[in-house]
């Protein structure tokens, strides 16, 4: 007796031989795959098959496949293809009845088409894009924010040094005193001045600036008065208690300029002939985060337990010009001169005198 047989896919209909029962074999009409169904006993003869299905006709079966063979072929195999109304559209056979095509969504009654409602598309992607793009602002100003910071922390120099502005070398110079007056030098007139230091234990400065150039002389620890209480202890080291040659205490100071300028170089210190006493005077190049590169001079100046150390320095372009004005302000570093009375100012006759 033919079993009907329905495909899931594409709903055609067919009849096919019993002794298929169980089998799994392909749709001829769209290629799925589908199972024969294993008809039931039922207590009463089933009505003709003829009487369930509207229309038959042979197909047949894909190659590769158990296929179902076109009646009287060999074999036996017998399947009847069911024939019904179609949608005028997609030509998607359509049951009985039928308004819309489930396939392409064609409305019999109104001739138009219409969305099906189907699985809804994902917003992932959008979220994922935006939630990209959230994670990257977020990572750009927090790269911002650190570089700020790093920027804030570091020397002026390490940053860049900027233009003095100055056309030609200086010709007038101006004398000024620093460090309790006990020291004088002559810097370029017009440039800004700012001194310290010289009392409450902390060493003698001053500093000469115009734009990005300019000229720092310090003074160490070791002319102060706590470091005689060094010396006379003998605490710390021979720099410390400005015992050490000047070829020491120049390599020691290396590492302080070197710290407050990125990409620092320096040549071999040359000798110097100063007044004040030893003396070496070395070049130096270096390259800042931003803007032009630094060039300048580095000496290193003893005057008894001072040790004095001088930064001169401006952009590479005007390395040239500011040159021989840094060489002058070098040369002119001396002790202040006192005369007796100033030093004897406030203090009594000496022990043993007599007033005539």
């Amino acid at each position: 007796m033919p079993i009907a047989v329905q495909c899931g896919s594409c709903r055609k209909r067919f009849a096919a031989k019993e002794k298929l029962a169980g089998h799994k074999v392909k749709c001829p009409q769209c290629g799925a795959v589908l199972t024969i169904p294993v008809p039931r006993p039922e207590p009463q003869a089933a009505p003709p098959v003829s009487d369930l299905l509207d229309e038959y006709e042979t197909a047949p079966p894909p190659s590769g496949e158990i296929g179902l063979a076109p009646s009287g072929s060999a074999g036996g195999s017998e399947i009847a293809s069911y024939t019904g109304p179609k949608c005028p559209s997609c030509g998607a056979s359509l049951p009985a009845g039928a308004v819309i095509c489930t396939d392409c969504g064609y409305n019999l009654r109104t001739g138009k088409k219409r969305e099906l409602a189907g699985p809804q598309k994902s917003d992932d992607s959008k979220l994922s894009w935006l939630q990209i793009s959230m994670i990257g602002g977020i990572g750009v100003a927090l790269l911002v924010v650190v570089f700020i910071g790093y920027v804030l922390f570091q020397p002026r120099a390490a940053v860049g040094v900027g233009s003095s502005g100055i056309s030609e070398t200086p010709k007038e110079f101006v004398e000024v005193e620093f460090g309790e007056k006990e020291y004088l030098c002559k810097y370029p007139k017009g440039w800004e001045v700012t001194s310290g230091g010289g009392k409450e234990g902390v060493p003698p400065w001053t500093k000469f600036e115009k734009g990005g150039a300019s000229v720092q002389i310090r003074d160490s620890l070791s002319g102060t008065p706590g470091a005689k209480v060094q010396r006379a202890l003998k605490i710390g080291t021979a720099i410390e208690r400005g015992e050490a040659p000047v070829d020491q205490v120049h390599e020691h100071r290396k590492q302080f300029a070197a710290e407050s300028m990125r990409n620092y170089e320096e040549t071999a210190p040359e000798k110097l002939d100063h007044g004040l006493g030893d003396a070496l005077i070395a070049e130096f190049t270096a390259k800042p985060m931003l803007g032009e590169a630094i060039h300048g001079y580095r000496a290193t100046i003893l005057h008894g337990y001072h040790q004095f150390n001088i930064v001169c320095r401006c952009t590479e372009s005007e390395w040239e010009i500011l040159k021989p004005a840094f060489e002058q302000v070098i040369s002119t570093l001396e002790p202040v001169e006192k005369d007796l009375s100033e030093l004897l100012k406030g203090q009594g006759p000496p022990e043993g005198s007599m007033d005539f």
